[in-house]
């Protein structure tokens, strides 16, 4: 269990940089957006990993990945997109 944590923390610092360059654009209804779509992401594997298929607690610990992943790919996805460069404040 300790190296799947400590995966998730590796994936967290590329996951929290991403983001935050996201909200430094000043569009925050993206950023917004982001994290709707990843928490309701992380949400729905806990709940079926969790609470449907009884999976151990290993796997539970597993979200984090999926959490940091996610909101890494859609945070850089918008920044490699250029749609913030026609973003006015």
């Amino acid at each position: 269990m300790i190296r799947v944590v400590t995966f998730a923390m590796v994936l967290m610092s590329f996951g929290t940089v991403w983001l935050n360059a996201v909200t430094g654009t000043g569009n925050s209804r993206i950023t917004f957006l982001i994290e709707f779509i990843t928490i309701t992401l992380y949400s729905i594997y806990i709940w079926l990993v969790l609470e449907k298929f009884f999976l151990p607690i290993t796997y539970g610990w597993m979200s984090e990945w999926l959490y940091w992943i996610s909101l890494f790919t859609f945070s850089y996805l918008y920044m490699r997109s250029g749609k913030w460069k026609a973003k006015v404040i």
